[in-house]
């Protein structure tokens, strides 16, 4: 059974410090029981505190297990965390065309002085000094230390402010201790992450970031393990034509993208191809609940559209982050955020639309797990210079034009066209093969819980092996984990 250790006829309590850097990874990791195989181990819990929330964060981990934090944030470490990864990602151009296409991104002089900052020698002489400046956090080395953890299991975005992991990786590594870092998404490793400090084993969530792990990052093959996604590896579980429909008429789901674009035009296009075409059928719209600031505001006001509305879980949420000014719509907090829809409503908004209309986000793999065909957005809005057109050439997207249920739509008068046919297909519900799922999203007969908590144990038993020493609290001795962390909060 995962999380037990077995040597020498003798079974082991798996001791597991985990850390969870924000609110979203509670969410898409803790809730969805990424770490069930691990709660019959000694399982400790790390994070920072989650501002606005109003829930206490110890009730956001099991029961059962141990709490520990919130552990304070450094800025200033946080800032040599930035620009140490800042530096790191400008060496990847040479092996990440997405790394390259950002820098390109960048004003010709702060593109030019990212290159010369970059430059081997003068990268790593700043790098060591950002880190001598830093210094280790003494907190996280505190508690590290109490816990005494036989494997740290950490979760990042790939965004820097995810200190924490880093601060976890860097007091492990001097301990000795193994530190597991798994990934979130599909692009983590390809467009997002760089490790001040490399984790010694990472959880990919396909083949294609594995691949990435390697020839990015340059973490040894052998180190790496394609473990699958946990809030996506339900969906692949779900038994088909289970749910019910949201909506007492037929829709379509246009799932909207982190990336700029242009969205209420799309949508207003939409509008006029189903009212032309005399369509039974809506387009629900999902915004999506972090995007990067538009250009112009896109807000799209249901209540002026006949063919249009906004998914109703958020729809209250995404209104309120807009403001009417001067004649007009402008987000609140620029990029009009809003809450993420919770997960378990994603099974029946996704099964039963009669397809997905996605610019160029994780949701296309989503749709694809229900059996939906998905018209994939890979236009240029004609105002953003990173919309979909250009997205579409960042690494992890190669090869999506080959998955089976994926219709690539690249220019704008193409859209109405492939929306009709779309519209009236009568292609049975299908999911692409599994080969192709694999490549971006893992999956197998076991729950992703179980892969994880068999990947910490073989992690535990080799690097024990290689120390000459096995640690753990022997099952049925009654023993305690001698952590007692003075600002622990333990069920």
């Amino acid at each position: 059974m995962p999380g037990r250790i077995r040597q020498e006829g003798l079974s082991y309590l798996l001791r597991t410090l985990i850390i969870i850097p924000s609110r979203r990874i509670v969410r898409d990791f803790v809730a969805s029981g990424a770490f069930r195989s691990l709660e019959e181990s000694d399982t400790w819990y790390v994070s920072p505190a989650f501002p606005g929330s109003d829930v206490a964060e110890e009730a956001l981990f099991p029961a059962g297990s141990h709490y520990i934090g919130p552990v304070p944030v450094d800025h200033g470490r946080k800032r040599a965390y930035i620009e140490i990864r800042t530096l790191l990602q400008t060496s990847y151009r040479f092996r990440s065309r997405t790394a390259r296409m950002k820098l390109q991104e960048l004003p010709r002089a702060a593109r030019w002085r990212a290159k010369l900052e970059a430059a081997p020698g003068v990268r790593q002489a700043k790098i060591a000094r950002r880190l001598r400046a830093a210094g280790p956090n003494p907190v996280m080395d505190e508690v590290i230390r109490r816990v005494n953890p036989q494997i740290v299991i950490a979760v990042t975005r790939g965004p820097t402010g995810e200190v924490l992991v880093m601060d976890a990786t860097r007091v492990a590594r001097e301990l000795g201790i193994p530190v597991l870092t798994l990934t979130y998404n599909w692009d983590n490793l390809s467009s997002k992450s760089a490790f001040a400090f490399k984790p010694d084993f990472l959880g990919a969530i396909g083949h294609q970031s594995a691949e990435h792990a390697t020839s990015i990052h340059r973490i040894p093959k052998d180190r790496v393990r394609v473990l699958g996604s946990p809030y996506i590896d339900d969906h692949f579980r779900t038994p088909p034509a289970r749910t019910n429909s949201p909506y007492p008429f037929p829709y379509v789901l246009f799932a909207g993208c982190y990336r700029p674009f242009d969205e209420k035009r799309s949508l207003e296009l939409l509008e006029r191809t189903i009212e032309h075409r005399g369509l039974d059928l809506k387009v629900v719209y999902l915004p999506h609940p972090a995007r990067v600031e538009r250009i112009h505001p896109d807000f799209v006001d249901d209540e002026q559209l006949r063919h249009v509305v906004v998914e109703s879980t958020v729809r209250d949420d995404y209104r309120a982050s807009w403001k009417w000014v001067d004649h007009g719509w402008r987000a609140r907090n620029k990029t009009a955020r809003t809450i993420p829809l919770p997960l378990d409503h994603y099974p029946a908004l996704l099964e039963n639309a009669e397809f997905v209309i996605c610019p160029l986000s994780t949701m296309m793999l989503e749709a694809a797990i229900y059996r939906r065909q998905v018209l994939v957005i890979a236009y240029h809005d004609g105002l953003h210079r990173t919309s979909p057109y250009y997205t579409m050439k960042y690494l992890h997207f190669e090869g999506v034009d080959r998955v089976n249920n994926f219709h690539v739509c690249r220019r704008e008068k193409d859209l109405p066209h492939a929306f009709s046919e779309l519209a009236d297909s009568d292609l049975p519900p299908r999911r692409p093969p599994k080969e192709q799922m694999d490549y971006w999203i893992y999956h197998d007969e076991k729950p992703f819980a179980e892969r994880l908590g068999a990947f910490a144990e073989d992690i535990v038993r080799e690097w024990s092996k290689s120390a000459g020493a096995v640690e753990g609290v022997l099952l049925g001795s009654g023993a305690e984990s001698s952590a007692e962390p003075g600002h622990t909060a333990s069920r």
